[in-house]
């Protein structure tokens, strides 16, 4: 959970706000794994006492933050018994927005606690750059290597670690590349933007093995790749697996580990067993070879067909309206929904329900009866 998250619950908890927590990850304890952290099983005990320490732990660091939030709407401070607490004592509802076709439902959850699958939003009006249109069209599927957000591009290693990959994949296979953070780097003698300045010579020197993106719609994309590398985040894991490619994570943070092990538990590529830090092009050119195995490329597809058949967006809205409209007709009220995705405006077919995603809040009016 994020510090914006928690405020926002918190505000909901004094003032008429309904507050719908969305969660891209796991946020219930359960006995069947530990938190989504870099940590082994260690049995039901202990899995389920490490969630009360993470989240421990989690509040330590957040509550004075959202004290100073919770002050601005003139509410007292948080208790210390925590969000989860305070979250029981409201009833409130969670969904989560991940495909049980990673992972099922964990038996020792709450009836109310649901998982809805993914929530994916193709916005019409998006489409590809022409010049990467022209690389994709110029060869076969290339792999594709990008860690979001996490900043590892800018790091002294992304280069090389790129130029090795090239040097240890076969000469006919080619790799795009993302480098969101170095998009506004300019051509100066910072040690960054000569890392961007090296990358872009590669994009011009390896005959046409390599192509550089700084921002690209991941749906377009992705299943016109042959393997995708990536860093595990939630929304990129869905996306992934949607996209019927094999696929594997180098995870770096938080529930990054946990979607990085059931990538490679249900089989969609192979697992990473270093961490970013270690790793080498060999060493990942040889886990990317693994990947194109017959094995990863025939459950790809079939995770990719049960994800794109699922409807994700639909069941969040139900679980709205369950939640919301069946207790609250008779009421005005203001809707406050948080979610991970880039969702920026969703609608349902059989409702005028507007949701505004990624903390907005919105003001809906139900007709009242008679």
């Amino acid at each position: 959970m994020s510090t914006p998250l928690g405020a926002i619950l918190h505000e909901a908890f004094g003032t008429r706000v309904v507050a719908m927590p969305m969660f891209p990850g796991i946020f219930e304890e359960t006995v069947e794994f530990p938190p989504m952290a870099d940590i082994p099983d260690l049995g039901q005990v202990l899995n389920k006492m490490l969630y009360w320490f993470a989240i421990t732990l989690m509040w330590f660091v957040f509550k004075p933050t959202l004290d100073k939030c919770r002050a601005l709407a003139s509410l007292p401070p948080v208790t210390w018994r925590g969000i989860k607490y305070s979250m029981k004592q409201k009833n409130m509802p969670i969904h989560h927005t991940w495909s049980t076709v990673l992972h099922p439902k964990p038996a020792d959850w709450d009836p109310e606690t649901t998982i809805g699958g993914y929530m994916f939003y193709d916005k019409p009006s998006n489409a590809l750059l022409p010049d990467l249109e022209e690389f994709l069209n110029a060869g076969s599927p290339p792999v594709y290597v990008g860690f979001g957000s996490m900043p590892v591009h800018m790091s002294s290693k992304f280069v090389p670690l790129i130029k090795q990959l090239l040097e240890f994949l076969p000469k006919d296979m080619r790799v795009i590349v993302y480098a969101g953070g170095m998009s506004n780097l300019t051509t100066d003698s910072s040690s960054r933007a000569g890392l961007k300045n090296e990358l872009l010579s590669l994009d011009t020197t390896k005959s046409g093995r390599i192509h550089v993106v700084y921002s690209v719609p991941q749906h377009l994309l992705f299943p016109r790749c042959s393997v995708i590398v990536h860093h595990g985040g939630s929304g990129t894991t869905g996306e992934a697996c949607r996209s019927g490619v094999p696929s594997m994570a180098c995870p770096l943070v938080g529930d990054q580990y946990f979607w990085a092990k059931r990538i490679a538990a249900i089989g969609c590529g192979p697992a990473i067993g270093v961490a970013f830090r270690k790793m080498t092009g060999k060493y990942l050119a040889g886990k990317i070879l693994e990947a194109l195995e017959p094995k990863h490329v025939e459950v790809a597809k079939l995770v990719g067909e049960k994800i794109r058949a699922e409807t994700g967006t639909d069941n969040a809205v139900d679980f709205i309206m369950k939640h919301l409209f069946e207790e609250r007709q008779e009421k005005n009220e203001y809707i406050l929904i948080n979610s991970y995705p880039d969702v920026s405006e969703l609608t349902k077919s059989t409702s005028d329900l507007k949701l505004i995603f990624g903390s907005r809040l919105i003001k809906r009016t139900f007709g009242k009866k008679g």
